[in-house]
This record gives C-alpha cells, structure tokens and sequence, in this order.
C-alpha cells in the first residue's frame, strides 16, 4: 500500500488561474495589435523615387483586412465573455483558435496571392501586413495553448 503519492506517473494538469489569466491577456494583446494593424495601409509602393510616395487604402478596407479586424474583435469579445464554469470555457476556448485560424488562412492567402498593382504601379506588403501576420498567427498559438490548459471534465479523470 502507498500513502505517498508516487512520482512515477505523470502530474496532472489543472487550470490554474495564474496560467488562464496571463494566457487570456497575451490572447487579448494579439487581438488588438491585430485591430490596430488594420487601422493603416498594408501596401506602399515599391519604388518611392520613381512613383513618390503612395500607400495603399487602410487595411480596414480591403477584403482580408476587414476578415482580420472582425476576427481580432470577436476573439477579443469571447475572451472577455468567458464564464466560470467548465462548459463557458470549453467552449470559449475551442472557439478561439478556429476564428484565429480563419484569419490566419486569409493573411497566408494574401500572402501567396501577393499585394499586385494599384493603380497600374507596382506596390509591396508595408510593415503592418506582417505585424498583423504575426499578431494572428501568435494568437492561434496562444489560443491553442489556453485550450490545453484545460483541465479534463471529471468524468474523464
């Protein structure tokens, strides 16, 4: 008989509030550097001295910038929404990385697509189309970590 736990076996995991709550701020911090993003133009011109200087329209309103503002908002407001108990979170935290994800898909298909023309001039992805990258795909992360520090409900223990 042991009394003792033993350390052979595997330590569970809980949800500690410490984790959840610093998670949820990183998740948070993402969102909005993502809706900030959004908010100047994710294109300029490639040659400044032959053309000037001309940025694109605001994120915002293009296709893809808009899917990841609204996606950012939505994570944002979810996070937010969260409850305390086991279902509010389950399904919280299952939801966030697919919204994520869809950004993350459109930004990488924008990427692959390329920034192409306006106007008939030649224009590149300025620096806020690869913080918005970044900021949506660190979330997706972020969230599937917050969805693995669940802790199992107990009839699965």
């Amino acid at each position: 008989m042991q009394f003792l736990p033993s350390s052979a076996g595997p330590p569970h995991r809980r949800d500690r509030g410490g984790d959840r709550i610093a998670l949820a701020r990183l998740l948070l911090l993402c969102c909005s550097l993502g809706v900030v993003a959004t908010a100047f133009p994710w294109t300029h011109v490639d040659v400044v001295r032959l053309f000037g200087e001309f940025m694109g329209p605001i994120a915002a309103r293009t296709n893809e910038g808009f899917t990841c503002v609204m996606t950012c908002l939505l994570t944002a407001l979810l996070v937010l929404s969260e409850g305390h108990s086991q279902q509010s979170r389950a399904s919280v935290r299952s939801s966030c990385p697919f919204l994520l994800g869809t950004a993350a898909v459109v930004m990488l298909w924008r990427m692959v697509e390329g920034p192409g023309e306006w106007r008939g001039v030649e224009v590149v992805h300025s620096v806020w189309f690869f913080v918005a990258s970044v900021a949506v795909v660190l979330g997706v992360f972020v969230a599937r970590a917050r969805l693995a520090t669940m802790s199992p409900p107990a009839a699965a223990r």
